[in-house]
């Protein structure tokens, strides 16, 4: 249902632990569970699951981003992004009673140095 892609600059300070930190001030009664490249946030019915990426698409897939995003020229920062960190809710939401969740986690992505939080699917800036 929701899905945003933090593109991870070389000099990114994201780490999962951090995300986990930030995710339960903003969400004090989340339940997470993390593996070595994902962790899963539950509060109130509704999920996300963070998932690291650094297969060797991501750098080909970002170079796409830059140039439908930002154009050649000016699409540099996100064109050297060989990982990203994947947030993907799967929760259906036919009444968007999670999209403020959804919005903070976007917000949670963005306070990060040296991420660029996109959308996938237009692609765009978030």
């Amino acid at each position: 249902m929701y899905r945003a892609y933090g593109l991870l600059q070389p000099n990114s300070d994201f780490t999962l632990e951090a995300a986990e930190s930030r995710m339960r001030t903003t969400f004090p009664t989340a339940v997470a569970s993390r593996s070595e490249h994902s962790l899963k946030i539950t509060v109130g019915g509704w999920d996300v699951t963070f998932q690291l990426n650094d297969g060797p698409e991501v750098l080909s897939e970002s170079i796409r981003y830059a140039e439908r995003i930002a154009g050649l020229t000016d699409g540099t920062d996100i064109e050297s992004c060989a990982r990203r960190v994947e947030a993907s809710s799967e929760t259906p939401d036919p009444y968007l009673e999670h999209f403020d969740k959804y919005q903070q986690v976007v917000g949670i992505l963005r306070s990060f140095r040296g991420l660029i939080a996109i959308d996938p699917k237009e692609p765009a800036l978030l």
